[in-house]
């Protein structure tokens, strides 16, 4: 599953592939810390972290609007329940890093 965050929003790509989670984006950590907060899709709570930290609700609902395998609920759940130290302490946020997108 792919993050796509820019600026204005964030978009979810190969929802149904849920064995991992990357965050893709060509914004400079203080607008991507300014996207996650105004699209109410995550936080970056570590100025001089590579990560940054996606609800996981959001990512949820977000990702349901364009999987397409009818047990793309159960995987989903699978991944968070496998997401070890990656989930934040009370269990509603991910921890994914940040990466620049290929081309």
């Amino acid at each position: 599953m792919i993050v796509r965050l820019e600026a204005d929003g964030a978009v979810v790509a190969d929802a149904d592939d849920c064995s991992v989670v990357h965050v893709q984006t060509t914004l400079d950590r203080a607008r991507l810390r300014t996207a996650l907060a105004q699209t109410g899709t995550g936080s970056a709570p570590d100025e001089s972290a590579a990560d940054v930290v996606l609800d996981v609700a959001v990512l949820r609902t977000r990702a349901a609007i364009v999987a397409t395998v009818a047990d793309w609920a159960d995987r989903f759940d699978a991944l968070v329940a496998s997401s070890g130290e990656r989930l934040t302490d009370d269990g509603l946020g991910l921890r994914i890093a940040v990466e620049r997108p290929p081309g």
